[in-house]
């Protein structure tokens, strides 16, 4: 398969995985310049022309998935009796591997990665697109510690052309109750599968084993799982609840949407209350032992504290004005401001030459570096910057940037998207 040329640009080099689905190869895009990993589907699967066509439909749809932790996915196309996908080519490891290796994660990272995790849901539900195939494999964590959702639709195209029994058996610690079962599917059972993930993360096991995968598809349909707590005792009873919440087997009875869980995760790691569904607008509650969330499961909308003060303390000590500052005013960052401007100035919509850039931070900027950013910016654009701010408390390394042109096609967002990834990575610290 070495030095294979897929549709015309695409140069296959190295093999770096496989899956029951396709084996994904490193290779050069060769009209960008640009290194692409390529998914080529294994040959039984592209055989069939309705499992082709649900291909086509769901590799365009991932493409228009846009969010900092979704991995993009650039182009598709055929080659001989397969088909592939070119997608961002990623740096470094995937959770599974990480949670192997180093066992439970502290209640924070659990919480950060839950959020992105969650806000790469949202983006794909609002598309309509329900992924199917949550688990830790499928996050890849980068260098910076950030993470990235892949596979985004080839679940689905998988599930249409398989036999559900097989969909199943492929991924059954991770499945929902309904997806089980054979059921519809809605953003709940992708919520399930990130709670099954949060749990994992939390105490280094998974909530249910079995010596079979339909033992433990059927697991998750008829058992409760024991409470995280129970082996990870210096777990966050909060995070704990919004766990359990996630794990429960009527859809109905957990968060209803990924922002809803995004909001109470946010909560979390800012030391705020976080408020479980099904409790209604209750007043805020002691803390829940291991014991006490069996009430949760059966009880289900309940405001718990995090407990004792040195949790917000610890949390505030990690994002301080004076930590951002230091982050940023370095000249080699601000230089890094000038070189995201340059290198969208050529992708620019020709009609409109304004550059919006948004900068994401864990806590809001202050004015004077609003404005060096600002300055910046525009001063090696020599054009117009609309300054767009995001503040998302699940941001690992304290920044990142993403700029564009206020108009563009679906071919130069894929590039965009590639830079956008570089620059940001490369501005707090991380691998290219």
């Amino acid at each position: 398969m070495a030095d294979k040329l897929l549709g015309g640009r695409y140069a296959v080099q190295d093999r770096i995985g496989i899956g029951g689905m396709a084996t994904v190869y490193r290779g050069l895009d060769q009209v960008l310049g640009r290194t692409v990993a390529i998914k080529m589907m294994l040959p039984q699967y592209a055989t069939d022309p309705s499992f082709a066509a649900r291909f086509k439909q769901e590799a365009q749809a991932a493409a228009a998935l846009q969010s900092p932790y979704i991995v993009g996915v650039y182009d598709w196309g055929k080659d001989g009796d397969t088909y592939y996908i070119i997608m961002e080519y990623l740096r470094g490891t995937d959770l599974k591997s990480g949670i192997k290796k180093h066992g439970a994660l502290d209640c924070k990272k659990v919480a950060q990665i839950g959020s992105q995790i969650a806000q790469a849901l949202s983006v794909a539900h609002r598309h309509d697109i329900i992924h199917r195939d949550i688990k830790p494999q499928n996050i890849m964590v980068q260098p910076d510690g950030n993470i990235k959702v892949m596979d985004f639709g080839i679940a689905r195209a998988k599930n249409s052309h398989l036999t559900q029994t097989n969909s199943v058996l492929g991924t059954a610690h991770y499945v929902s109750p309904e997806q089980a079962q054979g059921k519809d599917l809605g953003p709940t059972s992708d919520l399930y599968s990130l709670g099954v993930v949060m749990y994992e993360a939390a105490t280094g096991r998974l909530p249910f084993e079995g010596d079979d995968a339909v033992s433990v598809a059927l697991k998750q349909v008829n058992e409760q799982p024991v409470p995280p707590r129970s082996i990870n005792p210096n777990l966050d009873p909060a995070l704990e609840a919004i766990i359990m919440c996630l794990l429960r087997k009527d859809p109905a009875q957990r968060f209803q949407t990924a922002d809803e869980l995004r909001h109470a995760l946010n909560s979390f790691i800012q030391g705020n209350p976080v408020n479980i569904p099904g409790f209604g607008p209750a007043a805020t509650r002691s803390l829940p032992t291991a014991s006490q969330t069996n009430v949760m499961r059966s009880n289900p909308n309940m405001t718990v504290m995090q407990q004792g003060p040195s949790r917000t303390a610890r949390m505030e000590r990690t994002a301080t004005p004076n930590d951002r500052r230091a982050a940023m005013q370095r000249e080699d960052d601000l230089d890094l401001v000038a070189q995201v401007a340059k290198q969208y100035k050529e992708y620019l919509d020709a009609e409109d030459k304004t550059v919006s850039v948004t900068v994401t931070t864990a806590v809001p900027l202050d004015d004077d570096l609003r404005e060096k950013v600002r300055a910046k910016a525009e001063a090696d654009l020599k054009a117009p910057v609309y300054l767009v701010e995001r503040v998302d408390p699940s941001i690992i390394g304290g920044i990142m940037l993403e700029a564009r042109g206020k108009r563009h096609d679906a071919s130069v967002r894929a590039q965009l998207a590639n830079i956008r990834k570089t620059l940001s990575s490369s501005f707090i610290g991380g691998e290219e």
